[in-house]
């Protein structure tokens, strides 16, 4: 920490090492130059998705530099929690700090609040439990989950006692008010990690998809609901390949759903299994035509956002609360529940919508506009 000069630094981040940290670290440095320390939480000081970056640090619980930190956060004018993990939960009561702002990311909200108090984001939960128990009992799983789990939520629940702001989409905020009438105090502001002239390169930014393939969620991750996807998509006729990364997320559920896979579409299913470089991920949207995120929850934006903007279709869940901000919008979107047929998976959309979708995209999600929010709200 000594490498770190602190003075003027107005701004507090947390973060966990994730992939789009250092674009998240990038922005704030944009918006706010010198003003922002960064604290990476990791389980041996080293990160293996975070770069190094000016005005970072890479600590560990319980580590002095991170007690230091804690006991002088009060220096800092805002402290940020990009995400409120377990770790989060218990920093947060230590500071006391009176301006902390919770920038929701997903699992946080709907997984470790929402789900424990009957928010629905299995389809097949029971199935799902078998394939993470693996050699344990189901029942044995349950109940060392739960007991993990409940430590977990009390730590949050008492967290969230001192959030004084909260970041999320309109859908996400008002459904943290629903069912947590608490943060009716909170204020929300609002920001994106996903700017789309960053997430692109210059080989795709002007392109259109033009293939026929179907694309499957973003992750091996349980709340994707592959299987009902792919037992969907077994009843077409067409032999185009489906396309199903599985690269990044839960190494028993990637492996439960590419042997499904295998067995439910046979040589149409493609198994994404090799993470790679983002501008080589999404240059791989092209060949594909429809793309659908069987998540009951918000997720994956960032893939949501360039498969609109490429010009594909767009499938989700009425129940995902992106569906209706998306519509709002103006954007052409699909439902899982009503248009997912035969006809309307490997039919392309007009000329017309792919350029009104593409619009409306650059209007709300370009980098100018993120920096504007950055600025406006922090």
């Amino acid at each position: 920490m000594a490498l770190i000069n602190l003075k003027n630094k107005r701004l507090l981040h947390f973060f966990q090492d994730e992939k789009v940290v250092n674009e998240a670290i990038e922005n704030f440095e944009t918006a706010f130059q010198n003003e922002n320390l960064f604290v990476v939480i990791t389980k041996n000081g080293k990160a293996t998705l975070v770069n190094e970056h000016p005005n970072t640090l890479f600590l560990t619980m319980g580590s002095s530099e991170l007690d230091d930190i804690i006991k002088n956060s009060r220096d800092f004018g805002e402290v940020v929690l990009h995400s409120m993990c377990y770790e989060f939960a218990l920093i947060l009561p230590k500071m006391n700090h009176p301006n902390v702002c919770w920038v929701i990311w997903g699992a946080d909200l709907y997984e470790d609040l929402l789900y424990k108090k009957g928010y629905k984001l299995y389809i097949d939960e029971q199935n799902l439990f078998r394939v993470r128990a693996q050699k344990l009992p189901v029942f044995l799983y349950k109940m060392l989950i739960g007991y993990r789990d409940s430590r977990y939520f009390k730590a949050q629940i008492n967290a969230n006692r001192y959030i004084h702001s909260v970041c999320a989409l309109s859908p996400d905020y008002e459904l943290l008010v629903r069912y947590f009438p608490e943060f009716k105090s909170c204020s929300n502001k609002y920001f994106y990690y996903y700017p789309i002239e960053k997430m692109l390169d210059d080989n795709t930014r002007d392109c259109y998809v033009s293939g026929k393939d179907i694309w499957v969620n973003n992750a091996a991750a349980y709340n994707g609901n592959h299987i009902d996807i792919l037992q969907r998509i077994s009843k077409f006729r067409n032999n185009g390949t489906v396309h199903v990364p599985l690269s990044y997320g839960m190494t028993k559920w990637a492996k439960y759903v590419e042997s499904e896979g295998r067995r439910i579409l046979g040589e149409k299913f493609d198994p994404m299994l090799t993470f790679m470089p983002r501008g080589e991920y999404y240059k791989r949207f092209l060949g594909s035509n429809s793309f659908v995120f069987g998540h009951l929850r918000q997720c994956a934006v960032g893939n949501i956002l360039v498969a609109i903007y490429l010009g594909a279709k767009v499938f989700l869940f009425k129940d995902n609360p992106l569906y209706s901000y998306f519509k709002e919008m103006g954007i052409q979107l699909y439902s899982i529940d009503e248009d997912f047929t035969e006809d309307n998976v490997y039919a392309s959309l007009s000329d017309t919508m792919r350029q009104q979708n593409r619009e409306i995209i650059l209007n709300n999600y370009s980098y100018q506009n993120l920096i504007s929010l950055i600025k406006q709200y922090f």
